[in-house]
């Protein structure tokens, strides 16, 4: 019977330490730009601009991000990095990625938007944050590409 009493007692104690743990709110994830960086044989490599908020009471130490970006339902760019700077709590952290896209896909894309240049173009932004000790999250944000977000297409920067 003691041993029944100190397991429950045990049992007990382990149910109000894990019903004190603050769950991990999932960050927001916003695209800023998309700008060509480099060219490498048949690829253009890309640097996303994203703004992540941290809604937690607590700083988010990054392990991993990883996104997928659709344009018009196709597959356009994948990336992931594991040099995200810290997310500081109930802030907003811009965070640059690096993607490349194939010079078939590119093309293709470019072809659709001389197609479609008077209508909204959709896009889908996956995005899948490993924060330290957390499952990872995944964000998915939709929205139309706008002339803003292209800025560093249209003007041909290069960094």
């Amino acid at each position: 019977m003691r041993t029944w009493s100190m397991f429950f007692a045990l049992f007990c104690i382990l149910l109000t330490s894990c019903a004190s743990i603050n769950p991990i709110k999932t960050p927001e994830v916003s695209l800023l730009s998309i700008e060509p960086s480099k060219t490498k044989g048949f690829s253009q490599y890309f640097t996303l601009k994203l703004l992540v908020t941290n809604p937690n009471s607590f700083d988010l130490a990054i392990d991993d991000v990883m996104f997928n970006l659709t344009v018009a339902d196709k597959k356009v760019m994948a990336g992931s990095s594991n040099s995200v700077p810290l997310l500081k709590a109930n802030s907003e952290t811009a965070v640059a990625l690096s993607a490349n896209v194939g010079l078939f896909d590119l093309l293709q894309l470019l072809a659709y938007f001389s197609e479609h240049h008077q209508q909204e173009i959709k896009y889908n932004l996956a995005t899948t944050i490993d924060p330290s000790g957390f499952i990872p999250l995944t964000v998915n944000r939709e929205g139309v590409l706008s002339d803003e977000l292209l800025s560093g297409i249209k003007r041909g920067k290069k960094r």
